[in-house]
């Protein structure tokens, strides 16, 4: 939710909407064993968060490590071209 609008969710609300959900038929979709606290949610999303960053400046290394390739390989071709 947050990633695509920008708002972020309330550890206390999602916490709290994890005890009152239910399906159609009136059943809880969380059992009280899978129920989780505020700061357990926080946390949760914290870490998921720096994942995400991990990830995505391994990517911008990837990316600048193929345009550092890509250079040095055009380079080379000019050099053989002006021979």
């Amino acid at each position: 939710m947050g990633e695509r609008s920008g708002l972020k969710c309330d550890p206390e609300d999602v916490s709290n909407e994890m005890r009152a959900v239910r399906n159609k038929d009136g059943t809880r979709i969380f059992s009280i064993d899978d129920f989780l606290s505020a700061s357990q949610i926080a946390s949760y999303f914290s870490r998921l968060c720096l994942l995400k960053r991990k990830r995505s400046l391994e990517v911008l290394e990837e990316e600048d490590f193929e345009a550092a390739e890509f250079e040095n390989n055009f380079q080379d071709l000019n050099s053989l071209a002006k021979q």
